[in-house]
């Protein structure tokens, strides 16, 4: 139990730091340009600095500095905090969430609002000018924690440090202000470079400021392309989560957020499947008060909150003593975010080049339960419908087209989770499964179409290239395997298709497939199973067997595999999939949707009580691996289990 326990603090600690993991960089073909390219970071990136009133001013926020400001704070509470440990192994968690909030009230009290959202003390990001603001200022200032440094040190690969900036994003104010500031950040830039127009690269939170600054004064045409990875454009769920003042840490989900945060090949799931460790959200439960009193008027927060759960929330704020905040954010959510797609679409046809990519297929990580990239909701990144978590439109669903029409465009996902008809930019926008809160450059895929996208004019939607298709599967290598069939796109199937590839996406360890079976379709798939595939080797799998002569219907397959060197070798994939082999699946509007996951073959075998009761114990995915591994061993003895 105290091992538990001790797993579990560790994992609601690295939940405080998860929005700003370092990515690691990735080898990329090069690219040209002679535009300023703009960082515009994500949320909590920007060093703040208090002004003193000599003229000087001392940093008071930034990773660069965090443990010099921790230090202190952790010596004063060290008593508490001890306690707090020895009450966590009698069960009482929230002693040492009340000293742990008092320890992140300390640290974040600096940067406290007041009730009109402006800084109580003077506080605030350094003066935007293209001089201190160019990269290799900020290199020989801050080193590589400055603000999005990995990105800023990946696109340096294509880019003179001249012409590579940040946007010092003030992360505790509202959209609206920071987009304001932004518009006269890029006057500065382009008259400090000589350049009629720059590009932008926005990452999170600085995909919604870059949305909104879009919004707002995009009609300038200041702005030659603008990249916006995992976009906080309508919201982030963790902000409903926090302002809502109930987080239900979805433990085993932050461990796989981690490991693909750092490109990891163990897979640590294992350390906290068995059991959902609720003393953590009783830990960070017991934090929210602290946290709340310090950041409950950071307008971000506020501007963070969905769409559909705004109206709600701010009600918690007082109308009278608060009532600047509620006028200001109420103004970006009633007037601003309706306006988005729109505008972004006259962007659009007026010659900036935009592109989203958002990641899918996770709830929010603090507990909040919509398809998302574990921070935000694919809805708020994109626009797009999408089907409550858990549950994915019926087969043969016809796309509500309210934003693109043609019946010939893809644009329901082949887990048929979202429909991107619906999105700010349906033909703009991409989708990747699996994909986790902004790491893009841990994966080549991702990466190469983000910077192409940047600095090219070579894919101008996601019809120009069979490589980049709207929806994605993930290649980061912490999934340890990719696949697909050999005729159709990434994620779909059809009658043409004869052949399954899979492939290793180890850096560094070996891979042995020793089962992939099909879900929802009679197929089955023949092969060397067992054979050694190394680092990046693929190999192939005959497609056995008859697809349905059907359109617009679901099946998945499940690759189980064994990876070596690895703390818990054995894995599965599950790649889900849409049929396109007929006509079109009859459609029943008045039972729209259905579940998302097909009954594995265990779970069917066994039946949902006792199934349910593994599932509890921590041990139904492992022995749904071996079963499938039973079942393709007699398979190809034709027999049947």
């Amino acid at each position: 139990m105290k091992l538990k326990k001790g797993i579990s603090l560790i994992l609601s600690l690295l939940l405080l730091f998860s929005l700003s993991v370092p990515a690691l960089g990735a080898g990329e073909p090069a690219y040209e340009t002679d535009d300023p390219v703009i960082i515009v970071p994500g949320y909590g990136g920007t060093p703040l600095f208090r002004y003193n009133e000599d003229g000087s001013y001392t940093q008071v926020w930034g990773w660069n500095i965090f443990a010099d400001m921790a230090l202190p704070v952790v010596k004063e509470y060290a008593p508490a905090l001890l306690a707090g440990a020895g009450a966590l192994t009698l069960g009482q968690a929230q002693v040492l969430g009340r000293a742990l909030g008092k320890a992140v009230a300390a640290i974040a009290e600096p940067l406290r609002c007041g009730p009109d959202g402006s800084s109580v003390y003077p506080v605030g990001v350094l003066p935007n000018e293209p001089e201190t603001a160019r990269w290799d200022h900020l290199k020989a200032a801050y080193g590589d924690v400055y603000a999005e440094a990995a990105i800023g040190n990946w696109l340096r690969e294509d880019l003179e440090d001249e012409n590579l900036f940040n946007y010092f994003v003030d992360f505790r104010l509202g959209a609206v202000e920071n987009a304001a500031r932004l518009d006269a950040f890029i006057t500065k830039v382009k008259a400090y470079t000589g350049k009629d127009k720059v590009r932008l690269y926005a990452i999170s939170h600085g995909g919604q400021v870059t949305a909104t600054y879009l919004t707002l004064y995009g009609h300038k045409g200041d702005v030659r392309a603008a990249v916006m990875i995992s976009p906080a454009i309508h919201g982030a769920g963790f902000a409903y989560d926090f302002i809502n003042g109930k987080l239900a840490l979805d433990e085993e989900l932050l461990v796989r957020f981690i490991e693909c945060a750092v490109c990891t090949e163990y897979d640590f799931e294992w350390l906290v499947k068995a059991n959902r460790l609720g003393f953590a959200d009783d830990i960070l439960n017991a934090v929210i008060p602290y946290a709340h009193d310090a950041a409950l008027h950071w307008q971000s927060l506020w501007d963070f909150i969905p769409e559909d759960e705004f109206d709600g929330l701010i009600k918690k704020l007082d109308p009278v003593k608060e009532a600047a905040l509620i006028n200001s954010t109420t103004y970006f959510h009633k007037t601003v975010m309706p306006r988005t797609g729109e505008r972004l679409r006259e962007c659009l046809a007026n010659g900036t080049r935009i592109a989203i990519l958002a990641g899918t297929g996770n709830p929010i990580v603090t507990g909040y339960a919509r398809n998302s990239d574990a921070i935000i909701t694919a809805a708020a990144a994109t626009g797009a419908v999408c089907a409550p978590f858990g549950q994915r439109f019926a087969d043969g669903y016809t796309p509500l087209g309210t934003v693109c029409a043609d019946e010939t465009h893809l644009h329901v996902s082949p887990s048929m989770e979202i429909d991107a008809s619906t999105a700010f930019l349906p033909e703009n926008t991409w989708f990747i499964d699996g994909f986790f809160h902004g790491f893009t450059t841990n994966e080549p895929q991702t990466s190469t179409l983000a910077k192409t996208l940047l600095f090219t004019d070579e894919i101008a939607d996601v019809h120009t290239d069979p490589a980049y298709p709207q929806f994605l599967f993930s290649e980061n290598k912490a999934y340890s395997v990719a696949a697909r069939f050999d005729k159709s796109a990434v994620g779909y199937v059809s009658g043409e298709d004869r052949w399954f590839t899979v492939t290793n996406l180890s850096g560094d360890k070996n891979v042995r497939i020793l089962s992939v079976r099909a879900n929802g379709a009679p197929i089955t798939f023949s092969g060397d199973y067992g054979r050694t595939l190394a680092p990046h080797e693929e190999m192939r799998f005959a497609v056995n067997g008859d697809l349905p002569s059907v359109s617009m219907a679901r099946m998945s397959v499940t690759v189980t595999y064994l990876t070596s060197g690895s703390v818990s070798p054995l894995g599965e994939r599950t790649l889900d999939l849409t049929v396109m082999n007929g006509e079109k699946a009859s459609y029943d509007p008045a039972v729209p949707l259905c579940a998302a996951d097909f009954t594995q073959p265990l779970g069917q075998k066994l039946g949902g009580f006792s199934a349910g009761v593994l599932k509890k114990l921590g041990l139904f995915d492992l022995l749904s691996m071996f079963y499938n591994i039973c079942l393709r061993l007699l398979g190809s003895f034709g027999r049947n289990c």
